[in-house]
């Protein structure tokens, strides 16, 4: 077990997709975490207090089948098809409801954003994690990797 650091950027979910090579969702939390090997090489889960995700908030498992099948709606024309990693910032509010959005890639045009917020309006909403005294607001980091 690899103990890492405060404020680190922390591997919280990676699912292999059929069209795309990984979605990841990251979260900044504030506490060391433990690295867990699972059983597949190409996936790496970290673990805290809440098992698995080491956040207040999870999504449900099928949200990568969702986005998934977006896929070629996200990446529809010609400048978008070009971006090789698409990373986009979720904002939960404390009620566990995704508030806002940002696409943090640079050259993301103004179709491509769009699409994404049509998307992300479309999966389930995050689910509380039991044993968390409160759920507080908090950042996801969502990556679509080619």
């Amino acid at each position: 077990m690899k103990k890492l650091s405060l404020l680190a950027l922390f591997l919280v979910m990676l699912f292999t997709l059929s069209s795309f090579s990984s979605i990841v969702l990251d979260f900044r939390f504030d506490s060391d975490l433990d690295v867990v090997e699972s059983p597949i090489s190409d996936i790496t889960f970290l673990s805290t207090t809440s098992e698995i995700y080491g956040a207040a908030w999870e999504f449900p498992e099928h949200t990568s089948e969702i986005i998934d099948s977006y896929s070629s709606f996200i990446f529809r024309t010609k400048k978008s098809a070009e971006v090789e990693e698409l990373r986009v910032v979720l904002n939960v509010n404390p009620k566990g409801k995704i508030s806002g959005y940002k696409v943090l890639n640079k050259d993301a045009d103004k179709g491509l954003v769009e699409r994404m917020g049509y998307v992300l309006r479309q999966i389930p909403r995050p689910m509380p994690v039991p044993g968390f005294d409160n759920y507080d607001a908090a950042e996801f980091l969502l990556i679509i990797k080619k």
